[in-house]
Order: structure tokens, then C-alpha cells, then sequence
């Protein structure tokens, strides 16, 4: 776990790796609600790029075509 000494309402800026997140829900851990706005289908994978509000652009996330459906735009 990352530990920080901030003041509460402090800015903070996140980068996280696309293969670091899923549209797949598993029980017991935090999700976040977003929209695909765009999505790159590449073969052996496909990059979905999701608006989440309070983000100052969208985010992406790589997904493994074979794991089943891939989330549509909108």
C-alpha cells in the first residue's frame, strides 16, 4: 500500500498501467462507474477508453478479447 501525509481536499494525480484494469467485477473488490467513450480493437486485445466523471480525460483499460464480451460505446 501507498502511504502519504496529505491534507484532506489535496490534489493528487494516479497513473495506472491499462492491463492493471478490468471491466470484469469480482466480488469484494472497489470498482468505478464509467462510459466507454471509444474502443480500439487490436486482436489479441482491445483498449477501451472510459469517461469517468471527475476525470480530466478518459481512462484506459486493455481487456483480453477472449474473456468474454466486450462492453459496448455509450
Amino acid at each position: 500500500p501507498l502511504r502519504m501525509s496529505l491534507a484532506a481536499g489535496s490534489r493528487v494525480d494516479i497513473a495506472v498501467r491499462p492491463h492493471a484494469l478490468s471491466t470484469i467485477v469480482r466480488p469484494g473488490e472497489p470498482t468505478i462507474a464509467g462510459r466507454v467513450v471509444h474502443s480500439e480493437n487490436l486482436g489479441a486485445d482491445v483498449f477501451l477508453h472510459v469517461g469517468i466523471e471527475g476525470a480530466g480525460a478518459p481512462v484506459v483499460v486493455r481487456q483480453d478479447p477472449t474473456l468474454g464480451a466486450t462492453p459496448a460505446l455509450g
